[in-house]
């Protein structure tokens, strides 16, 4: 894998941790990492039970093969003249990612920043679930 793959597995990784991740979403993470890899973190997200909550321009197609998985995702599809997702974005705790293909990555840990854009989330959520 190269530094980019990398990061975003690790960060995947460690959200899968978390009680709830939020993510703004561009894609699968198997458009990102390699397959085999994104369902090595699927498979933690079944073991630790988290709850992942997406927006993103596109309802998800079939995407995993790793059992329950899919009942931990709960997805709003919005429209990209409201917000057209060209980042995608990782938020758990006090971690927030940003990331895309193009090899892009930044990651942060702040606490008041991490609130502030999980009910800029959650907001957008309400509104177009």
């Amino acid at each position: 894998m190269n530094d980019l793959v990398d990061k975003i597995f690790d960060v995947s990784l460690r959200s899968a941790e978390a009680d709830v991740v939020r993510i703004f979403e561009i894609g699968s993470l198997s458009d990102l990492v390699p397959y085999v890899e994104a369902e090595k973190v699927r498979q933690k997200f079944v073991e630790q039970g988290a709850e992942v909550r997406q927006i993103s321009n596109q309802a998800p197609e079939d995407w995993t093969e790793v059992d329950g998985m899919p009942d931990l995702v709960d997805v709003s599809v919005i429209d990209n003249d409201v917000l057209e997702i060209s980042t995608e974005i990782l938020i758990f705790g006090d971690t927030v990612a940003f990331y895309r293909a193009d090899g892009f990555y930044h990651e942060f840990r702040d606490e008041l920043t991490a609130s502030m854009i999980k009910q800029i989330f959650d907001a957008l959520e309400d509104k177009y679930e």
